[in-house]
């Protein structure tokens, strides 16, 4: 029973391969708006309501100057240290030798 169903599947599924694969998909009009017709449909909402449109344009204004611009944040409050006992930044030392560097040998011994 389940292996009748399943070559009934790929038999299926080969044919109608076959035939999605030979038709013709030629479209004629665009599946997606032009830029020139997306302006045209934002001049005319624009245009039927300034209020809205200005609001948007403000609001987009300020997204992208809030992406542009880095904010810096406030640094978190660090507790005053008298100035003598402060200790220097320690910079990373290099602490690997020549033979740590080498590449491992995996010839024969």
């Amino acid at each position: 029973m389940g292996s009748s169903l399943m070559f009934f599947l790929v038999r299926c599924a080969f044919w109608l391969g076959l035939v999605f694969l030979n038709m013709d998909w030629k479209i004629d009009e665009p599946v997606l708006p032009s830029a020139a017709d997306l302006v045209g449909q934002a001049t005319q909402q624009c245009l039927a309501n300034p209020q809205a449109c200005s609001k948007i344009a403000t609001t987009a204004q300020q997204v992208y100057a809030a992406s542009v611009t880095p904010t810096l944040s406030p640094a978190p409050a660090q507790p005053s240290r008298p100035a003598s006992k402060a200790q220097p930044v320690k910079s990373s030392a290099d602490n690997l030798r020549a033979e740590d560097r080498a590449p491992t040998w995996r010839g024969s011994h």
